[in-house]
This record gives C-alpha cells, structure tokens and sequence, in this order.
C-alpha cells in the first residue's frame, strides 16, 4: 500500500506497507510536477502492516481495475506530527472488529506519522496492489489546520477530577455505558493518576451514543490493553457527555474532561507520561499493537 500526501505545488510520497519512499520535488515555474528525485527507506507505521513487495511500481489512473473504499479517519490535522489513519476493509493489515464496514465487520485500518510543515489545502493518494494482481487507486482531500483547540503533545495534562467509582457510590451506570464496563477504569481521577507518578492512558469515548461507531470497539481493546499493561499505566476512562444514563436529559452536555482537552470529537485517546505531559494522542480507531508500541515510549 502507498500513500501520497500533497500540499499545493509539490508531493511527499509516503510508504505505508512498501519499502521505500519516493519524493518529488517542488516544481518548476510551469506549475508541473517534476519526476521523482531521489528515494530512501521509509519509516515504519504504527499499526501492523503486512510484508512489503520487494519492488513498487507507481500506479497510473489506467492501471485501476477496483474501486477501493479508503476513508481518512482524522477529523483535524495540524501543523507538525501528526496520527494519520487510513481505513479500507479490502486492504490486508491490523484488522480491527468495527459496528459495519465490510460484511463480516471487520475493517483494516494504516497508520502513519507525519509532519506536516505548512497549514492548507493537502490531499493523500493511496495506492494499492491486491494479492491478485488487481490495483486501486483513491484521492482524499483535506486540510491540514494552522493550531488546534485541542491540547496538542507537548502540552501538560489538565488536572481533571473525572468521575470514579468513590464519587458515584460504585454505581457503573453512572460512569460508563460500557457494556460490560471495567471497574478498574474508575478506580482513580485523571488528578489522581497525575499524582501518582506514573504514566497514564484515558480513553475519551462513549460506547452506547459515539457518533463515530467505533467508541465500542476501542473500549474493547482498551479491555485488552489493561491486561497487558495495567500495572505499568494508569488507565481511565471519561465518558462524552455528562448525565448518564440519560444525557440527553442534561443537553448533551459535554464533560469537564472534554472541555478541559478542548474536544469536541469522539473517541480520542491520550499518552501522558509520569511528569503529566502529553507525549501522543490517537483520535478513533486504533489497534493493540499500535498503542503499545507509544506505551513502551512513556517515563
């Protein structure tokens, strides 16, 4: 699979499952894209990805013979690194259980970082050979914002006293619409874990009412993420809206947690570290492997 991000005059060629990246340079007067210039290895992404051909061929529009159904899973992107996600559940990779997408549910969902050097107007190409030899080819528009509301990597933890288990008298209802929720999540507030000194990891998403249909899965695998590093990290996670069971009885009011991070989308998930900076954050779907790659990063 190849990916290709543009910015007005000129290209950046990212491989996603292919063994190099090619760049093509800013080009001339005319306005025309030069050929490629010079190539390199590229990084890997963060979701597992399956081997690579040994050679790539650029696709041309006459080359597609399928119609892919690539959607870019980010609703912001900014100015510097960035999480960038591609979905297509015709694609092989970390397969991830979704509400729809493909008959069976399950979707593929690549990720990259990139930076991004400049605000406007970008779009991605994605490239894509079958293992039957058929190729797909999509363009996706977007646009990549000069700053964010959202607090951004690099920026300290707000100091959240969220829900737990205490606050609400053990009544899970009141703190999740998991089904079933996981205690261990509301053991602790968001202030208490900066205390604490250790790394924490919150899941911002709401499984019965996400807009997106993916806060229910990501709590699964959330779920198995705190199997595997619930001894390490503090997990925690908010709900959306305030007023469970019933939110819509309070407005759909968003919760402090929200507000203080400055979402306004659903699901995200933050990386914080021991001394209670942001170091990563990932919006919407995202995989075991992935996650716990950037846990291994955290002081």
């Amino acid at each position: 699979m190849r990916v290709r991000l543009f910015w007005m005059s000129f290209v950046l060629i990212l491989a996603m499952a292919c063994g190099e990246t090619a760049v093509v340079e800013e080009p001339a007067a005319g306005g025309e894209e030069t050929a490629v210039s010079s190539r390199q290895e590229a990084e890997q992404p963060a979701a597992e990805i399956a081997a690579p051909d040994p050679v790539f061929i650029p696709l041309t529009d006459a080359d597609v013979n399928v119609n892919m159904q690539v959607i870019l899973a980010s609703s912001e992107i900014v100015v510097g690194e960035n999480r960038s996600a591609a979905i297509n559940p015709q694609l092989v990779g970390e397969v991830l259980k979704t509400d729809g997408s493909a008959p069976d549910g399950s979707v593929t969902l690549f990720t990259v970082n990139h930076d991004f050097a400049k605000a406007g107007n970008w779009g991605v190409e994605v490239q894509a050979r079958f293992p039957d030899q058929t190729a797909g080819l999509q363009r996706v528009s977007f646009t990549v914002a000069e700053s964010s509301a959202a607090l951004l990597p690099g920026t300290a933890a707000p100091s959240v006293d969220t829900p737990t288990l205490a606050s609400s008298n053990d009544a899970l209802p009141l703190l999740s619409t998991a089904e079933p929720p996981n205690p261990a999540f509301y053991e602790l507030s968001l202030a208490d874990a900066l205390a604490n000194e250790k790394p924490t990891l919150i899941y911002m998403g709401t499984p019965a009412f996400c807009s997106s249909r993916v806060c229910g899965p990501g709590y699964g695998i959330y779920n198995e993420l705190y199997e595997q590093w619930g001894d390490e990290v503090n997990f925690i996670q908010v709900e959306v809206f305030e007023g469970l069971p019933d939110p819509s009885a309070n407005g759909w009011t968003l919760t402090e947690a929200m507000t203080s991070f400055g979402l306004t989308t659903e699901p995200w998930l933050y990386f914080i570290d021991s001394d209670g900076m942001i170091q990563y954050r990932i919006e919407g779907l995202f995989g075991v492997e992935e996650v716990s790659q950037q846990l291994a990063t955290l002081p």
